[in-house]
């Protein structure tokens, strides 16, 4: 216990440092309807720290996948781009909740968000997909704060000439709402949420010519919309990485050529050697940072990048010193001490290298660890998402589950309970229903559904004999 809590302090204090552009927001809620295995609309909370558990095939990865395009969205990302790696859902027929052949909903996709803004005002988004020939399409959007909103439909994404409707609605006191709308061509070629500052630029200012039901754009009325801009674009700063469920196969030399990022890490290694050639001071402090993980999940206790040649693309190798209680092993190369630590690495690394990021979408990350290590990847969680990031985490490992529960109960950290949600994903009939649940200060299960404790407890009841 008393390792832990040193690397639970450790850890805490490395993330603060390296964590410093934290936006103070979070995403709070989601909202979706007609797609994949989601037929009936839900809202769904979210929190810091969200462990998504069930069984296989109850959508937790189509879950992942629709928070991953929405955000994708608001960078200006194609729907195309969002529906490929690392969820890869095919065209609109295929992410389409469907009985047989017949679409439901009259062929649209409904989804939202609501963000919790640093003065603790809600910003709502719902968007609508359909089909654009064989493929999703965006045709909808509309985003609001309290009393103010903003809508677009189809012919603002769909056309160059700006023909689509823009509408601004401002509702001051118990009056009625001011609305305002244009058409805007050379918004075209802007990401969503430029285009959405651009046009209440527009309504503050004189040049445009604006189509209004009021006739007297009010002090008020300017104030409310210079505040909601200045929360739309707090979410420009807002960005999410979506993790593959296998990561890159171990190498015994690698060449260090340039790579994009990655659902499977596969630019990883090469981003230490870059690291380890460049910026001693840097690799330094992340080579602490993965040795403390290392150390504590049983795994490793040291990594040594060893690099060939003396040119920035010469090959490298990756050796680990297997860790052993009470003992020394010699450095092994990375292909030769088994899945587990080649596995992790690249999540623990880039939860570091993407300090900036603000929210984690992560798919089994306890996949090929041993279950003190998929234990001590719970401990690292709480302290990542006591800090910065937000964490959207698929796992069927209730290691890590009842070591995250155990981390509320004996309040190790600054993570509280409000901060820490399982969503439970069970089928019923075609549809599937999310039950949120929470654990107590004590790190009692709350809220829970008889299907989860059933879902958990058959094989402890069937071990011990009841």
């Amino acid at each position: 216990m008393g390792k832990l809590r040193l690397w639970c302090s450790w850890v805490s204090s490395s993330f603060r440092e390296f964590c410093v552009s934290r936006q103070g927001y979070q995403m709070k809620s989601v909202r979706v309807k007609n797609f994949r295995c989601f037929h009936d609309e839900q809202t769904v909370p979210l929190a810091p720290l969200t462990l998504l558990v069930g069984d296989n095939s109850t959508g937790k990865t189509s879950f992942m996948g629709f928070i991953h395009a929405m955000n994708g969205i608001m960078e200006g990302w194609p729907l195309s781009r969002l529906w490929g790696s690392p969820f890869h859902f095919g065209n609109f027929e295929q992410v389409t909740f469907d009985i047989g052949k017949e679409f439901l909903g009259e062929g649209r996709i409904d989804l939202g968000f609501e963000f919790e803004l640093s003065d603790r005002r809600s910003l709502k988004c719902d968007f609508v997909i359909k089909a654009r020939g064989s493929a999703p399409d965006l045709t909808f959007v509309r985003f609001g704060v309290a009393d103010i909103w903003v809508t677009m439909d189809s012919g603002i994404f769909q056309d160059k000439d700006g023909v689509g409707s823009i509408t601004v609605e401002v509702q001051v006191e118990n009056k009625k709402p001011a609305e305002f709308s244009f058409a805007l061509s050379n918004i075209w070629g802007l990401r969503l949420l430029e285009r959405v500052r651009f046009i209440l630029d527009a309504l503050v200012d004189d040049r445009f010519v604006i189509t209004t039901n009021t006739d007297q754009f009010s002090d008020e009325v300017e104030r409310r919309v210079r505040e909601f801009r200045k929360s739309i674009m707090s979410l420009a700063h807002f960005r999410s990485y979506a993790g593959a469920p296998i990561r890159s196969k171990p190498r015994r030399t690698y060449d260090l050529i340039p790579s994009d990022q990655d659902a499977e890490g596969e630019h990883i290694m090469a981003y230490l050697a870059e690291l380890s050639r460049n910026n001693k001071e840097e690799w330094l402090s992340f080579k602490e940072y993965l040795q403390g993980f290392g150390k504590l999940s049983g795994l490793f206790d040291e990594i040594v990048i060893e690099n060939y040649g003396g040119g920035p693309d010469d090959p490298f190798q990756v050796y680990v010193r297997v860790h052993k209680a009470g003992a020394t092993d010699k450095l092994r190369n990375m292909i030769d001490v088994g899945y587990g630590v080649n596995q992790i690495i690249p999540v623990v690394a880039e939860l570091r290298r993407l300090s900036d990021t603000n929210m984690f979408l992560l798919q089994q990350p306890e996949i090929h660890l041993h279950p003190i290590a998929q234990a001590a990847l719970g401990s690292f969680f709480c302290d990542v998402a006591s800090w910065n990031q937000q964490l959207i985490i698929e796992t069927h490992s209730d290691h890590l589950l009842d070591r995250v529960r155990m981390e509320v109960r004996d309040k190790t950290r600054k993570l509280t309970s409000d901060d820490v949600l399982v969503l439970f994903f069970e089928r019923v009939s075609s549809d599937v229903k999310i039950h949120p649940i929470r654990f107590d200060e004590d790190g009692n299960v709350v809220g829970a559904p008889s299907s989860y404790r059933e879902f958990f407890m058959e094989e402890t009841n069937r071990s011990i004999g009841w």
